[in-house]
């Protein structure tokens, strides 16, 4: 992330392009997806097995679209396209590795409720 944040941060829109897309490839990963699959099966796996829903799968899919016309045919995304693609992989990268880890421990501070007497 750091890398296509200093893309952004140098306007090198087809190079961020292309770090966003990758970014998300590696989280896939992370998250137990095949790294040799597509990105439409691996949108299609994240789906399945719950880390991501059937909207934001329809995001993805058009952000590592993007992120692969960026790299195979030189496609230059506008500021405001680049916005749009950094808020869909900060909003994955944040609910599937920040927030999931939030969440676990929230579980783990609440008391049990207390048994009912008979």
């Amino acid at each position: 992330m750091d890398e296509f944040y200093s893309a952004l941060e140098m306007q090198l829109s087809v190079l961020a392009a292309i770090g966003i897309r990758t970014t998300f490839d590696r989280g896939a990963e992370l998250l137990g997806i095949d790294p040799g699959r597509t990105f439409r099966a691996k949108l299609d796996d994240l789906r399945d097995q719950g880390f991501i829903g059937e909207t934001e799968r329809d995001s993805l899919q058009l952000m590592t679209e993007a992120g692969n016309a960026s790299a195979h045919r030189g496609w230059r995304p506008t500021d405001e396209q680049l916005e749009t693609m950094l808020q869909l992989i900060e909003s994955f990268i944040h609910r599937n590795f920040i927030l999931r880890h939030d969440v676990s421990n929230l579980r783990g501070a609440i008391p049990a409720r207390p048994q009912r007497r008979p």
